[in-house]
């Protein structure tokens, strides 16, 4: 009977481990993708190499729209994940969890997160190849001698 106790607890310890990996979070700290300024930190990041292009008012006007929707869509990403640690968190603190019943919340949220990454993915692929064809030729040099920067680091020769 000791034995069946320390493997229970031994398989309930490793469902809570993947579900803190797959939810992005970790104990007692959020996790970066959980985090209120997560959306700000992004797109911080993504002005800082728009502004490298100097865009005119139109082009600027344009990226405002782009950024505006891609802040709605991290936001509403972030706020999923939320609410899906939370009804885990709410069953892991029923009196007696049902590890198959968090087992199949953590693998439907994942499919769920997985289908909206790729539909956002193709979403923004698409809105970027229009944004780069509004650019004028030095802005494309520019986004151009950046991809060749960013393909370096993931050469394999």
């Amino acid at each position: 009977m000791k034995r069946k106790k320390i493997l229970s607890a031994g398989v309930i310890m490793l469902v809570v481990s993947a579900i803190i990996v797959v939810n992005g979070c970790r104990p007692h700290k959020r996790g970066i993708f959980l985090s209120e300024n997560f959306p700000e930190n992004i797109l911080k990041r993504i002005d800082s190499k728009v502004a490298e292009l100097n865009l005119n008012s139109a082009q600027q006007e344009e990226y405002n729209n782009i950024r505006e929707k891609m802040k709605a869509d991290l936001i509403e990403g972030r706020d999923q994940r939320l609410r899906n640690f939370d009804e885990i968190n709410d069953e892991l603190n029923m009196p007696n969890p049902d590890v198959s019943k968090i087992v199949s919340m953590v693998k439907k949220f994942h499919a769920e997160g997985s289908a909206k990454r790729n539909e956002k993915f193709n979403e923004y692929a698409d809105t970027a190849i229009e944004f780069y064809n509004m650019l004028d030729e030095e802005q494309k040099s520019i986004v151009i001698e950046k991809l060749r920067d960013a393909a370096k680091r993931f050469d394999h020769r």
